[in-house]
């Protein structure tokens, strides 16, 4: 798997220079939604949420994931920008 755009450091999205960067270990959880007070979601880090593709192409997609973002003071549509994607294979 290949993180498009962006970084993965302690379990959070950066910025990132370099086009592509290998994800080494990746795990995924899947949780129920639950119901959160704004307050609460204030408190808690901003998470962004990234699609999953099938192929370097982006013509599969396959899922999306929320990551929390490691960037202080930036909005997910910074990342949405950059076009921050997960990659599931980078063949075509």
């Amino acid at each position: 798997m290949k993180l498009q755009g962006a970084s993965c450091r302690n379990n959070a999205l950066f910025y990132s220079s370099s086009i592509m960067d290998d994800i080494p270990l990746l795990t995924i959880q899947w949780k129920m939604p639950t119901s959160t007070t704004s307050s609460q979601k204030e408190n808690d880090q901003q998470e962004v949420t990234l699609p999953i593709y099938g192929n370097a192409l982006r013509t599969e997609l396959l899922s999306t994931i929320n990551v929390k973002a490691g960037q202080a003071n930036t909005s997910e549509f910074h990342f949405y920008e950059r076009g921050v994607a997960v990659l599931a294979s980078s063949l075509d």
